[in-house]
């Protein structure tokens, strides 16, 4: 591991994107489609390449359908299909999160795991809907989960810092803990001081598309510079 031991994850959605944190020196990427709308699972094409052309660990997003965390039994079907295609491609993780009525779907996260094997699950940001955010990592830590993506509730890490605090300690090295919402080389040091060891950005600029325009288009790429930024601050 780069950075004192510490992981800087970065999101992306694209090849471009993930080549640009990979050389920046990002030690694992998070790979989605449709940011705009919250992310949505993206092609296996795509995750392939990322994890042949970029050498470090990608995790990918399952998620079928912007919109709330529930799940049915047929968006289920097509993420178990989606899981298994993930894994052979040889992701090193799989990121999803079910929940309803402010509380964690377990038969729904338990039917993913089962699937899973050895590759690492990490809970995504469904985790800040939880009403109970403890007694949520508890029940993580018993169906197998390895990460947790979170802010600890407020919409930036660093507002929620003092939470964040208090879950990595709740944790115990069960799972770990993982810094997101906002998170930039300006505040790396705050979050690392308070114990949490791994930190998860989008490192974005501004972005012009070419040409004509069909939908909702994130208007944004990854900054290789802020990703070096980022890395520098963690690592200093």
């Amino acid at each position: 591991m780069k950075n004192s031991g510490f992981v800087v994850e970065i999101a992306v959605t694209g090849l471009s994107d993930g080549l640009a944190a990979a050389r920046a020196g990002a030690d694992r990427l998070e790979v989605s489609s449709a940011l705009a709308v919250g992310g949505v699972s993206p092609s296996t094409g795509l995750v392939k390449n990322l994890i042949c052309e970029t050498g470090i660990p990608v995790v990918v997003l399952l998620r079928a359908r912007p919109g709330r965390f529930e799940t049915d039994k047929d968006d289920l079907r097509v993420m178990l299909a989606d899981a298994e295609a993930y894994l052979s491609a040889g992701a090193e993780a799989l990121a999803f999160g079910f929940t309803r009525e402010g509380h964690i779907d377990h038969a729904a996260c338990a039917a993913i795991r089962k699937v899973m094997g050895p590759a690492n699950a990490v809970f995504h940001r469904a985790f800040d809907r939880l009403e109970d955010a403890f007694s949520g990592l508890d029940e993580l830590a018993d169906l197998g989960f390895h990460r947790v993506l979170t802010s600890g509730g407020p919409p930036t890490a660093l507002e929620g810092i003092a939470t964040l605090r208090q879950l990595v300690e709740k944790a115990s090295g069960r799972l770990e803990i993982v810094a997101a919402g906002g998170v930039r080389a300006g505040n790396a040091k705050a979050l690392l001081d308070a114990g949490l060891k791994q930190l998860h950005a989008s490192c974005k600029a501004p972005f012009q598309s070419v040409g004509c325009l069909v939908g909702q288009e994130d208007p944004e790429r990854v900054d290789r510079h802020q990703v070096a930024e980022l890395v520098r601050a963690a690592s200093a």
